[in-house]
């Protein structure tokens, strides 16, 4: 008998270093939900040209459609791309594909997501400034976020301004089927987060993963320059080639060896001011739209 084609039918949208990658792991082991772990990110939605799993939207449907075909009977079918969240395109293109889908957006105070971003992609090699300070200088001589897999420069702040973000999966999904974890909600009670995410999603809400761990807190690469030079032997998971291959594993094991998880550093009394000076009418404006007063949440500490 032919296998049951089978679609997604939620998305975490979002944001980066957000929390998304400890849901998704404890969403995989959930005996209701099927997820892709490899790519974990399909980003099939975002762009024209998706270069960095080499899947052009509407073209490679098929292809796409492939990463779920072992979904089975499986109550759920979701998928994690962090950068539906910021896209101009994702929301209305993943209603067209489902109309139903339930949407989740996970959020953290941005000054703490930047320095996160910037320091993982230091450990990534694709942020040639290790001083975060100097990135933030520097951005915005940048290009900015614009093409999927053009990761070899970005604008931090742009990346950090949620309120902008949310409206177009509002209007899309109604607000009933966008759900919003905020990391700091997680750390305080990821139990009774998880829990709500499960009533969302319809799923059994008494399941448990083995434990609520956070991944990916913090890394940092041993050497710069090992970073640097891994960097260049990334590679799109849907290509298969023989050399393909060979480049992914020199690019894991040596990401492997050289990032290591360091705890979380403060970030300079200097940076967080200006931070907060840029972005405070952002974090208003997202505070009216959830309704919810985020400055004291995130920023009730002195910039220190």
């Amino acid at each position: 008998m032919p296998l049951v084609q089978r679609k997604p039918d939620f998305f975490i949208v979002g944001a980066p270093k957000c929390g998304t990658t400890s849901l998704h792991r404890y969403l995989v082991g959930h005996p209701e939900i099927f997820m892709p772990i490899r790519p974990k990110e399909p980003m099939f939605f975002e762009n024209d040209r998706l270069a960095n799993f080499g899947m052009s939207y509407p073209d490679d449907m098929a292809h796409y459609l492939d990463l779920f075909a072992r979904a089975g009977d499986a109550q759920r079918v979701g998928e994690a791309s962090t950068s539906y969240l910021e896209s101009p395109l994702a929301a209305s293109r993943i209603h067209d594909f489902n109309p139903d889908a339930r949407i989740i957006a996970m959020l953290r105070d941005p000054v703490a997501m930047i320095a996160s971003l910037h320091s993982m992609r230091v450990s990534q090699g694709l942020e040639h400034s290790a001083s975060l300070s100097a990135a933030l200088d520097d951005e915005q001589r940048r290009r900015g976020f614009g093409v999927v897999g053009d990761q070899s420069s970005i604008r931090y702040r742009d990346r950090a301004r949620f309120s902008s973000m949310l409206p177009p999966w509002f209007d899309a999904f109604g607000r009933d089927r966008v759900h919003i974890v905020l990391l700091e909600d997680m750390a305080a009670d990821g139990a009774g987060q998880f829990e709500r995410v499960l009533l969302f999603l319809g799923v059994d809400p008494a399941y448990r993963p083995a434990n609520l761990m956070p991944y990916n807190e913090r890394e940092w690469p041993r050497s710069l320059l090992i970073a640097r030079l891994s960097a260049r032997f990334r590679r799109p998971w849907v290509r298969n080639s023989p050399s393909d291959r060979l480049a992914r594993h020199v690019y894991h094991l040596l990401g492997r060896i050289n990032r290591r998880d360091v705890p979380r550093q403060p970030i300079p009394a200097a940076v967080v001011r200006q931070l907060r000076a840029d972005l405070g009418p952002d974090v208003d404006q997202l505070s009216v739209l959830l309704g919810r007063d985020l400055r004291s949440l995130w920023w009730s500490d002195p910039a220190t």
